[in-house]
């Protein structure tokens, strides 16, 4: 009897485990949330709106939470980077919002976009009843035609810069996207998003002289094309073998210009002989936008900008072109072209190169500014220099120091910049004497002046040098003495042969 009853007791306990685990099976199935839109008339088409559409939604989950949404608009819409979302066959994006405005790529005037939701609950179940809406859009085209304040070319490099202006009813701020191309091959066109662009090497299919047809068409938020493509057919030249780009600024006829072109001529034939091309930055036309800069310049090695004896007019065009220039000059020494810069508008007070440059580029935060040293003189630097007294590089003195000269009214004098720039030509300590006779400058030493500095900048380098050569040396009695210029040829390999 007790054995009978002891396995009775046994299959009743079993039993009843047996029945626990099949409860435990037999829980409910996960239940697909449910999603809401705020404008819905199902199989109808909402009445002509704006392409720009603001919308609402919301979800649902009887079993636990929704954590996202999967929304897409039909019609060539395209998911912000990084949501993308792949759903039975069709690119949505994922997002955890509940409202958005978009800019629908309508492509045109009018046309029929349907929007969709669907809801993801916790368990990454998604709604696949999410609710679809229809809207009929409306949007105006762009116009687009030529910036007459940027001349069209006749014949450039293959780096220049265009530019254009355009108009949409539906407001200039819904045009953010232009595509540029060379000639017919529009299937490589180049997105810009400025109205000011440069045509860049890469866009010609072959490095040969002839002529070449830019065109340019606007897009708006809706992806509608401007009715009118802009085109512009011209000549376009290749440097060849040049390996150098040289922009001259020269324009005064005197003596001391006589000497300026003797000296850069010899040192450009020591150090770049052979492979210049050259610009003329006097007769030529202005840089018309600092988007043709970087471009212009990487067709070179490196790229050499001479100013001589100071000239009014020149000045006044060489510090408008230096501004243009400046942030294509930075960007090209960072990608590791070399730039050597020569003339007396070039930084401080009067200069076209801004302090930013001057502290990133070249490593100088402070000049010796021009300060009054007599009752009604005015001196470009703080430097007690008369106001008919600069430096110069004395032949057989100190290597690198510099003794007063002539009158110097526009050189900028500045403290050792910060490594790795270093600077060039100084002062030498105590020995700079006024040309009246009278006490001779105090000692420099502590705090050096300098004239010129090498700059290592990204990959590349940068020199400059802000007072011009033939203030720099003394006057050649005919050719220039090698001897003399012995300090400029090292200086000029500096730069573009480190």
């Amino acid at each position: 009897m007790k054995a009978r009853s002891a396995i009775v007791t046994a299959l009743f306990v079993l039993l009843v485990l047996l029945g626990c685990v099949q409860d435990e099976g037999s829980l409910p199935e996960n239940q697909m949330p449910r999603t809401y839109l705020s404008i819905l008339e199902p199989g109808t088409i909402v009445d002509t709106t704006d392409y720009r559409k603001a919308l609402r939604w919301w979800g649902t989950d009887l079993d636990g939470e929704v954590t996202g949404y999967l929304i897409r608009w039909d019609g060539g819409w395209e998911p912000p980077a990084g949501t993308r979302y792949d759903y039975q066959g069709q690119i949505y994006s994922f997002t955890t919002a509940t409202e958005d405005t978009f800019d629908v790529p309508i492509g045109g005037e009018l046309a029929t976009r349907t929007f969709t939701v669907r809801a993801i609950d916790d368990l990454d179940l998604v709604d696949a009843r999410g609710p679809s809406q229809s809207f009929y859009l409306s949007n105006h085209i762009p116009h687009i035609e030529w910036n007459p304040d940027l001349a069209l070319p006749d014949t450039s490099l293959a780096a220049f810069g265009f530019g254009w202006r355009v108009t949409d009813f539906d407001g200039r701020s819904t045009v953010s996207r232009f595509k540029l191309w060379i000639d017919s091959d529009s299937a490589n066109a180049r997105t810009v998003t400025d109205t000011v662009a440069a045509v860049r090497p890469e866009d010609f299919p072959e490095r040969v002289d002839g002529d070449h047809t830019i065109h340019v068409r606007a897009y708006d938020d809706a992806m509608a094309a401007s009715a009118v493509t802009l085109t512009h057919t011209w000549h376009v030249r290749w440097p060849q073998d040049a390996r150098w780009l040289l922009l001259r600024q020269f324009t005064a006829e005197g003596q001391v210009d006589k000497w300026d072109r003797v000296n850069y001529r010899a040192m450009l034939d020591e150090v770049a002989g052979g492979s210049l091309y050259e610009i003329d930055m006097v007769t030529g036309p202005n840089f018309a936008t600092t988007a043709e800069i970087e471009p212009l310049c990487s067709l070179f090695e490196g790229v050499i900008w001479l100013s001589s004896y100071i000239d009014p007019a020149n000045e006044i065009k060489m510090a408008r072109n230096l501004r243009t220039a400046e942030e294509g000059l930075k960007l090209y020494a960072e990608r590791g072209g070399k730039v050597l810069l020569i003339g007396q508008s070039l930084l401080g007070s009067d200069g076209g190169l801004s302090d930013r440059f001057a502290r990133e580029a070249l490593g100088i935060s402070e000049f010796f500014r021009k300060v009054p040293v007599e009752p009604g003189e005015i001196t470009t630097t703080s430097l007690p220099l008369g106001r008919n007294e600069y430096v110069y590089y004395a032949a057989g003195a100190e290597e690198d120091s510099l003794r007063v000269f002539s009158s110097s009214p526009q050189t900028e004098f500045f403290p050792q910049p910060r490594s790795p720039a270093s600077g060039r030509y100084w002062v030498r300590p105590g020995t700079v004497r006024r040309m009246s006779g009278r006490e001779t400058t105090p000692d420099q030493t502590a705090i050096p002046a300098y004239v010129g500095v090498i700059s290592e900048h990204g990959a590349g380098t940068v020199g400059v040098v802000t007072c011009a050569y033939g203030r720099l040396f003394p006057n050649p009695p005919g050719q220039p003495d090698p001897a003399q210029l012995q300090e400029g040829f090292r200086f000029f390999r500096e730069v573009l042969q480190p």
